[in-house]
């Protein structure tokens, strides 16, 4: 215990921000379904390849890992991912990003941005979303594939998230300035989509550049992780299915 609190007074005077942990990975070849490679759920921490969730996850785990509770890197990996931060089976995992963010946020790891009444409110979006992507596209997921059983289960997962509420930034207002929006540097930026049945279809951290915002990203286009040359606002424009983005902050 006294290891501990001295640790967190070092780091306190000294503390490395989730962009610094994000930016070591910057150049890491993008490579998707790294954590469904075996038959049997396991921990997979494979910093050599990522995808866009991999890559926030891994950031966020080794930031949390210079903290104060003294678990482990690989610790801090399996409790963002895992409800409860038990394994037990393919369906333990934290699949879709809302379940992900609502988990976490109760364990007081970040939390949500949402308006706030009276200030900067026009610029936030309102809506409602059903959960059912995985359970209606089985054949796209190999392990839901081959087990019909955990279709159903997967179903029950998902109806905890029926006409759940959501808060996102409206893509339109993304070209405004630093002081107008409520995004900050290293905040987790997810973007909403229209798909049915599904919250978000991509996600990486924030980053300004002068007054301009852009997205730090494992880009399945560019092959690698990115801070993207386009500014967010460019990145998002044309693509109909996506009309904004939700915000998660990290608590410390």
């Amino acid at each position: 215990m006294r290891l501990c609190i001295l640790a967190l007074c070092l780091l306190c005077c000294c503390p490395e921000g989730v962009l610094d942990v994000a930016k070591s990975y910057l150049g890491t070849p993008y490579v998707a379904g790294t954590l469904d490679k075996n038959s049997r759920e396991q921990l997979i921490i494979n910093e050599q390849e990522l995808d866009c969730t991999t890559f926030v996850e891994l950031s966020v785990a080794r930031r949390l890992a210079t903290q104060n509770d003294c678990l482990t890197f690989e610790q801090q990996v399996q409790r963002l991912r895992y409800r409860d931060g038990v394994i037990d089976g393919y369906l333990s995992r934290l699949h879709y990003f809302t379940d992900w963010v609502a988990e976490n946020s109760r364990r007081g790891v970040w939390h949500e941005l949402a308006p706030e009444q009276g200030k900067q409110s026009d610029i936030w979006h309102t809506d409602t979303l059903t959960l059912s992507f995985m359970s209606e596209h089985p054949q796209s997921y190999p392990y839901l594939k081959a087990n019909d059983w955990a279709v159903d289960s997967m179903r029950s997962i998902e109806q905890q998230y029926t006409h759940y509420p959501i808060h996102y930034i409206g893509k339109e207002y993304l070209n405004l300035s630093s002081q107008e929006l409520p995004i900050r540097d290293g905040d987790i930026l997810a973007l909403v989509t229209t798909i049915d049945g599904l919250d978000v279809t991509h996600l990486g951290f924030a980053v300004w550049q002068g007054d301009t915002l852009h997205l730090m990203h494992a880009s399945m286009k560019q092959g690698k992780v990115i801070i993207d040359d386009q500014s967010l606002y460019d990145y998002l424009k044309n693509r109909k299915s996506c009309p904004g983005v939700r915000v998660v902050r990290l608590n410390h």
